[in-house]
């Protein structure tokens, strides 16, 4: 009897063990989970787009609201955005010691629907980042055509041809590749014959002189009393500014868009205020172009003195 009093206080007592150990494992893993699923879930970011569709050249608003707690919080700028649309101004309101509002306002050149994609905000407490990611955001494109004429907007992408036509498309290959062959054949004969050089070289004209040239016969045109006139002068005056970054910067600016402009002029290592500036005076014209503004004397003059600026800028 006096045994097995004893086995049994001592299974009572490694039972009361065992319980104690499972009640302390439950208690430690309730506030882990706590603490846990706190920390995790204090970051958050909130997406809106302010509108559902847009046109060629229109702008718009992307908005992330960023809930945290955190010291320093980093974000994209202008310049990390690839791509169309391009990134306009970005900003940053401290609604709260918890809280920031990123906007970002975009202008729009594509003729399809694009996709805004994740873009990664880091906050920093002391010592330690957390890097988050925004949400993908579809933006859908709106032709101005009607539905029954869309097919026909601008810069649509070509249909493949039947296989109807691919006897034709033949026939005009022959005489094609025989014209090829005797260009070759000319060339390689001329190539044979002692090249005569001219050794007298064009004079060169500073990129800067022309630019104030151009823009100083600008101002002698700038009554603008109808649209035509308004697109010629806008025209005009983008295609001055990329003759000068072509000239300058040594890549076909004349050949690309306003966005392939801007992004050239970064990867050439172009200042701030000379890719700021430039990017001013083609949206501006974009805008004539792409929405259909008919500007008045007042914008006119206003253009002319940004483009005095970006004339200023380049010459310091």
């Amino acid at each position: 009897m006096i045994v097995n009093k004893e086995q049994t206080e001592r299974l009572q007592n490694m039972l009361n063990q065992v319980l104690l150990n499972i009640g302390i494992g439950i208690l430690l893993s309730l506030c882990f989970s706590v603490f846990y699923g706190t920390h995790v879930h204090a970051q958050q970011i909130i997406t809106y787009l302010d509108r559902d569709s847009v046109r060629i050249g229109d702008t718009f608003q992307i908005s992330y609201v960023v809930k945290g707690t955190y010291d320093r919080l980093f974000y994209p700028d202008e310049t990390t955005f690839e791509g169309d649309p391009i990134v306009l101004k970005v900003e940053r309101f401290r609604e709260s010691s918890s809280t920031d509002s990123l906007v970002y306002t975009l202008q729009y050149f594509q003729n399809e629907d694009v996709i805004i994609p994740a873009q990664p905000i880091t906050l920093r407490s002391g010592d330690s980042d957390t890097t988050i990611y925004t949400n993908r955001i579809p933006v859908f494109f709106k032709s101005s055509l009607q539905d029954s004429v869309s097919q026909f907007r601008p810069m649509k992408e070509n249909y493949a041809f039947s296989s109807g036509i691919l006897p034709y498309l033949f026939l005009l290959l022959i005489p094609l590749l025989g014209a090829i062959l005797f260009w070759l054949k000319h060339k390689k004969r001329s190539s044979l014959q002692p090249e005569q050089r001219n050794y007298l070289g064009t004079e060169f004209e500073d990129p800067l002189i022309l630019l104030r040239r151009e823009i100083r016969e600008l101002r002698t045109h700038k009554d603008i009393r109808s649209h035509d006139q308004a697109d010629q002068f806008y025209v005009q005056l983008g295609d001055s500014i990329r003759r000068y970054i072509k000239r300058v910067y040594d890549f076909p600016a004349l050949e690309m868009t306003s966005g392939e402009i801007v992004r050239g002029l970064v990867d050439h290592y172009a200042s701030s205020s000379v890719i700021e500036k430039s990017r001013r005076v083609l949206m501006e014209s974009d805008m004539v172009k792409f929405a259909k503004m008919t500007p008045d004397e007042e914008s006119i003059l206003s253009a002319l003195h940004v483009a005095d600026e970006f004339i200023d800028t380049v010459e310091r």
